[in-house]
């Protein structure tokens, strides 16, 4: 059996720049330190542009902009992070289909009671009472699928979760060298 020696953690702007880098590259590994310290610099960054939503349909059209970048960085090191831990990224991927099924079944099921989505998003508390009153009909089978699909996406996200909190693999597997441990000689 090899002998490994750990490599010294990355610190916040190295693992921030690292994740910048590779916003795309969907391969190879990414060490616990790479990804939290990213993460954190994600949410940072989150709560520095959010005021941007709320500035005009510039502001709405730059700050959805830069969600589907975050989103794109945050899987790209979403999935790094677990071929660290010797899984398959697609991990990350299922909890993010189901809650997508279930987004389409309650917004189908709210289409179909006649509501106007827009109207919905607009005043929510008006159009509550007319939703609850047309859940007796046959649509409300698809609010709750799309209900149950949530929390089954919410309790995969958690499995993911974990995934992310162990520690890397040891040598090179399948994605790659590992980005923490050399092989002493």
């Amino acid at each position: 059996m090899a002998n490994y020696a750990e490599k010294p953690q990355m610190g916040f702007i190295k693992a921030c720049s690292t994740a910048c880098k590779k916003i795309v590259t969907f391969k190879g590994r990414a060490r616990r330190s790479e990804f939290w310290w990213a993460v954190l610099g994600i949410f940072i960054f989150n709560l520095i542009t959010s005021p941007l939503g709320y500035m005009g349909v510039i502001g709405v059209i730059l700050s959805n902009l830069l969600s589907l970048v975050i989103t794109i960085l945050s899987l790209s090191l979403t999935f790094r992070r677990l071929h660290d831990t010797g899984r398959s990224g697609w991990f990350v991927g299922i909890p993010f289909i189901i809650s997508m099924i279930g987004l389409v079944a309650i917004i189908y099921s709210i289409l179909s009671m006649g509501i106007n989505i827009f109207e919905l998003i607009e005043t929510p508390d008006m159009l509550s009472q007319e939703i609850i009153e047309n859940m007796s009909n046959s649509t409300s089978m698809n609010i709750m699928a799309g209900t149950f699909l949530f929390f089954i996406s919410g309790l995969l996200s958690i499995v993911v979760f974990v995934f992310c909190c162990m520690d890397s693999k040891p040598g090179t597997n399948k994605y790659g060298e590992s980005p923490k441990y050399v092989e002493e000689v």
